[in-house]
């Protein structure tokens, strides 16, 4: 037991002594001698340990806790802080002092001490009075000290301090050495004030051994570390670290098939010809073909829905915040998915030792040596002029740019996490991403080099390629839209425009190879997916820079999301208007998650274990309301073109032939529009994007009527 003493010191024996009544003394009077106090004079004849009461001449032994020392001086108290049980004692010496944990408050008493009660402590013998406990500590019945209520202990200078957070709340007698720290929560050594939380609970147990509060198969700084013969699945919060054995093996063997059978499919599509025979072939190229189409026309909805998750899967290592458990299952797995991130889902470490300089190196080597071999082989067509070859050009060129845009969000995180270290009290610094990686180490600082050059050709030469490649042929993009909204109305300038792009397309074939970049957009903002892009990176790796594991970093990003909506609102950057209201609420879904971050990192979700549950699937449901409006819109749409088909019937009913003729024509122009989400603009432009042209008589009654704009303001 910790032993505690009061700020004001317990009073020692020779205190409590000095503080008797004045001893007796033999004073001569004549033949005899007496004994004199301060209010008495006794005159007997008794024996030593003899006395008689008051006016008595019997003599009789002295009573428990009285002392005779000498004949005629009759019984003495023995002081405070002494007693003596038995009778006819002759010598102050036979009052013992009372034993430590208990106190003799009164003198003379005739029986033994009194031991201290609940909340006092006598810690040496002699006590006149049990000393009382110190605030915030307790004592038991006859203790020799007191220790430390539950939630404080006591530090090396002997202070009493309340124990912080992380601290278990029901243990007491607790020293700074031996805190018993509660499941969830870590420290590095037994000597350090500073409790941390573990990235996941369940990780750690807690307890007073620093040695022991890791679960098995954990270890290492906030136990987000796993131990040798386990293998890491996923990484912070979402660790999990599994025993190696068959079944891993089995795991690891069935991604490596995955990856295979994906490649062999590649293959087969390269050599089609020669695997499937020209009969099959035509029909694989025209089931390939039909699935190109639609795959194109809601390709801006996926690129918005990639863009958001792109984005949210990272915000728990950036912000350094634990999200709710269900929320953040879920955007890890679609975050892995939509970032190609399979390799985080197996236990790789149960066949050779993986780290996150391992996977740094695969994220950043592999997509140069996939992306060398497609511009190896699109330049190997340069000198082929005929159609198809400049046709599996600019299909090469669209993966490898679709490719730098999936990849490019996840790479950046990697790359920027390399110079993101956790500093903790004793000096030691680990990896955020992987605790096992310690920062002050010549490895670190040569991967910390080559994640700089890996800036440079990621985060910054991917955005600048895509503006150098756009803005070399910003011309036959704009098409001079914006010259042409000031000469005509706004929807004759963009049909105009869109038609003249498609005029470059065929004149200019190679064009159409940075179709991913701008197909979707309106000419005048041929620019946009530089913006977009750009808008990703500072949501995503440039925030590690950002105050880090503050408030202020989530405000920032708040400020730059509130921004780009803002951007988004204004500019309405698609051909579509569904496309432009789709990213609006995307970034919505964006802000208010990110307030949610908000109100984590400032404990405002400090609630009961059921608002927290509510809070996890408010935040969790929020993820799917893009795909809940994309649904009601497409609905309402489809609703809106049965409508406008069923009154086209009725004036070809009552219109006679030649408004039959017009009817039929316009009911074959939307009978092309297989996408609802396309129907929405006005007839004439998807026409264009199509690839057909409406008859005069067709623009004359619907291609104009129903614009882009005039239905906003509708």
């Amino acid at each position: 037991m910790a032993m505690l003493f009061s700020t004001t010191a317990a009073p020692s024996p020779s205190t409590i002594r000095a503080l008797l009544p004045t001893p007796p003394t033999l004073q001569s009077k004549g033949p005899l001698w007496t004994l004199t106090t301060p209010s008495m004079e006794t005159n007997t004849h008794c024996q030593a340990g003899e006395g008689a009461s008051n006016g008595s001449l019997e003599c009789a032994n002295c009573v428990a806790g009285k002392y005779g020392p000498a004949a005629g001086l009759g019984c003495f108290d023995c002081g405070r802080g002494k007693s003596i049980s038995t009778e006819g004692a002759t010598s102050e010496t036979q009052c013992s002092l009372c034993p430590i944990g208990k106190s003799s408050p009164a003198t003379g008493l005739p029986s033994s001490c009194e031991s201290c009660p609940s909340g006092g402590y006598a810690p040496g013998e002699g006590y006149a009075m049990c000393a009382i406990c110190p605030q915030n500590t307790v004592s038991d019945v006859t203790s020799t000290s007191c220790i430390t209520q539950p939630g404080y202990y006591v530090d090396p200078d002997g202070e009493i301090v309340q124990a912080p957070d992380g601290v278990s709340k029901d243990v007491g007698d607790m020293q700074l050495k031996g805190l018993s720290l509660a499941p969830g929560f870590w420290r590095t050594n037994s000597n350090s004030t500073e409790i941390l939380p573990c990235l996941n609970e369940d990780h750690c147990v807690g307890g007073s051994d620093p040695s022991s509060y890791c679960a098995e198969g954990y270890t290492g700084p906030l136990c987000a570390v796993c131990s040798s013969g386990y293998a890491a699945i996923g990484a912070s919060e979402n660790l999990s670290c599994n025993q190696c054995s068959g079944s891993s093996t089995a795991t690891v063997a069935g991604g490596v098939l995955l990856i295979v059978f994906l490649l062999s499919a590649a293959l087969l599509y390269r050599f089609k010809e020669k695997c499937l025979g020209r009969g099959r072939l035509q029909s694989f190229d025209s089931a390939f073909s039909v699935a190109s189409k639609k795959f194109e026309k809601v390709q801006p909805v996926i690129k918005i829905v990639f863009s958001y998750f792109q984005v949210v899967n990272g915000l728990g290592f950036l912000f350094g915040i634990k999200f709710p458990p269900i929320y953040s299952r879920v955007t890890s797995f679609i975050g892995g998915i939509v970032s190609l991130d399979f390799i985080s889902f197996l236990p790789l470490g149960c066949m050779a030792p993986a780290d996150f300089y391992s996977s740094l190196l695969a994220y950043t080597a592999l997509p140069l040596v996939l992306s060398a071999c497609l511009i190896g082989y699109y330049f190997s067509l340069s000198k082929k002029t005929d159609e198809k070859s400049v046709s599996t050009r600019n299909k090469i060129f669209e993966t490898f740019l679709a490719i730098t845009f999936v990849l490019l969000p996840s790479v950046s995180i990697k790359v920027f996490s390399t110079f993101a270290c956790h500093d903790f009290d004793d000096g030691s610094r680990y990896l955020i991403v992987d605790y096992s990686i310690d920062c002050n180490t010549s490895t670190h600082s040569l991967y910390w080099l080559y994640s700089g050059l890996m800036v440079l050709l990621y985060p910054i030469g991917i955005p600048f390629m895509y503006w150098y490649l756009l803005w070399k042929r910003r011309d036959l993009l704009s098409c001079n839209h914006r010259m042409k909204e000031m000469e005509m109305s706004e929807d004759r300038a963009l049909e105009s425009a869109l038609k003249e792009r498609e005029a470059n397309e065929e004149k200019h074939k190679t064009l159409k190879a940075l179709s991913f970049l701008y197909d979707s957009y309106e000419p005048k903002y041929w620019w946009f997916e530089v913006f977009e892009t750009l808008r990703k990176l500072v949501l995503t790796g440039f925030l590690v820079f950002v105050a880090p594991g503050t408030a202020a970093q989530v405000l920032f990003s708040l400020v730059m999301c509130i921004n780009a909506m803002r951007v988004y609102s204004v500019k309405k950057p698609f051909i579509d208007d569904f496309n432009d209201k789709f990213s609006e609420v995307a970034q919505w879904q964006l802000f208010y998650t990110l307030l949610a971050a908000l109100a984590m990192k400032v404990n405002l979700d400090n609630e009961n274990l059921q608002a927290r549950r509510y809070f996890d699937i408010l935040l969790t449901l929020l993820q799917f309301v893009p795909a809940l409006v994309l649904t009601i819109m497409n609905l309402l749409e489809a609703r809106e073109a049965t409508s406008q088909r069923t009154v086209g019937h009725s004036d070809n009913d009552f219109g006679g032939e030649g408004n039959e003729e017009e009817g039929l024509e316009l009911g074959e122009v939307e009978s092309s529009l297989t996408n609802a989400s396309a129907r929405r603009s006005f007839t004439n432009v998807v026409s264009i994007r199509e690839g057909r042209s409406l008859s005069k008589q067709a623009v004359e009654l619907g291609g104009e009527a129903v614009s882009k704009h005039e239905k906003r303001k509708g």
